[in-house]
């Protein structure tokens, strides 16, 4: 993935009219962490304008990131410590899956965050 921005797909979980619950798909690529820091922004930015627009039908977060193996620690963790800031307070109820995959796209990590209640 080369692209120079994040990508977010809205996807809907199966469910009856009035139980269903979407899912927020964002994918990026980045070859530092002077690349990732935008597309960190634009994920938060993205979230809170979600969050707004779904409100109880926020189902799941999925989180795909294309990146240079040496920095996959700190987008790790990054990522996780979303749900830590104030504006993301929906974020800690909701499933939140990170997948970091090398440059060649070869799946690299899968981290799957429980469920917290």
């Amino acid at each position: 993935m080369t692209d120079d921005a994040l990508t977010t797909l809205e996807e809907e979980k199966t469910g009856t009219l009035l139980r269903r619950r979407y899912r927020l798909v964002a994918c990026f690529g980045c070859e530092d962490f002077e690349q990732f820091l935008p597309r960190y922004n634009a994920l938060s930015d993205a979230l809170v304008q979600w969050y707004a627009k779904r409100d109880k039908r926020c189902g799941e977060v999925r989180v795909e990131a294309c990146i240079h193996p040496w920095i996959a620690g700190r987008v790790r963790e990054y990522v996780r410590d979303l749900r830590k800031r104030p504006e993301h307070a929906a974020l800690q109820h909701l499933p939140l899956q990170l997948v970091l995959k090398a440059e060649d796209c070869v799946l690299e990590e899968r981290l799957y965050e429980p469920l917290e209640y």
